[in-house]
């Protein structure tokens, strides 16, 4: 008669999120690296331009840039020497996953170092069109 003690029981016992935010920030880290691995297990290389080499004014493609699969996240310089990140919402989102994989698993590759002969053939190239630009456009009659 005098027990003051609950007959309840214990208190029920928390999961996951209600207890503390380790199993919902686990949960969110599993998520964000599955969807990485997945996208990156679909991507592929793809030809972008570093800045290092110009043509009439205009970067010429020059590296093989890992891109995963629906993501774009590449920075260059322009001709001017500006510093341009190219990137959709899933690059920005995926920054931090990317730099480990192209540091990690997907290296860029640079063209200008493997490939300088065909370097110059583009060069020429430009040149090229170039000229047969400058031929194509009609001469003014001078008055």
């Amino acid at each position: 008669m005098g027990d003051t003690q609950d007959k309840d029981g214990p208190p029920p016992r928390r999961f996951g999120c209600q207890r503390s935010g380790c199993g919902c920030l686990f949960a969110l880290l599993l998520l964000y690296v599955g969807a990485y691995a997945f996208m990156s297990w679909r991507g592929s290389h793809v030809m972008r331009a570093s800045g290092a080499v110009h043509a009439a004014g205009i970067s010429i493609p020059d590296q093989q840039v890992w891109m995963p699969l629906g993501v774009v996240f590449h920075a260059s310089q322009t001709a001017d020497g500006i510093s341009v990140v190219e990137a959709n919402w899933l690059g920005w989102l995926f920054a931090p996953a990317i730099a480990i994989d192209r540091w990690l698993v997907h290296p860029s590759a640079s063209l200008e170092g493997h490939e300088k002969d065909g370097m110059e053939r583009v060069r020429k190239t430009v040149d090229e069109v170039e000229r047969w630009l400058k031929e194509q456009v009609p001469k003014r009659a001078s008055p």
